[in-house]
């Protein structure tokens, strides 16, 4: 997402998701499934608004989808798939409040049409690791 948002001159920077913790500590309990809370790239400053920078925020986040789909398929048979995977999930199909930290939500603001590629690569994803 970096070298995305550098080819596009955009200056980002990361931000870890502390409003996510708790719930990426309970969801192993309770429902056995793992809940990543990485963070996400943003754009660095305060001088900016997302009706100039959604196609530019659209194509960092693409990129990020599809780094996270070719980090799935060395990591088959580990145990770091699972976080992997849902990562993958989440960042590709949830782009619905409250997940609308995830990339999806930045594709989405570019229209369904551009929900092809992270759609498409969760399920061949899926079907490689199978």
């Amino acid at each position: 997402m970096e070298i995305s948002a550098r080819i596009q001159q955009t200056e980002v920077m990361f931000m870890a998701w502390d409003t996510a913790w708790f719930l990426g500590f309970l969801m192993p309990f309770v429902f056995g499934i793992p809940f990543p809370v990485p963070g996400n790239v943003y754009i660095s400053g305060y001088h900016w608004h997302n009706a100039d920078m959604n196609g530019v925020l659209s194509r960092i986040a693409r990129t990020g989808q599809l780094a996270l789909a070719f980090l799935c398929l060395p990591l088959r048979g580990s145990i770091a798939l699972r976080y992997c995977y849902t990562l993958l999930v989440l960042d590709c199909w949830f782009f619905f409040y409250p997940f609308t930290g995830f990339n999806a939500s930045r594709v989405k603001k570019q229209g369904f049409d551009s929900f092809i590629i992270p759609f498409v690569s969760v399920i061949v994803v899926t079907l490689i690791i199978i």
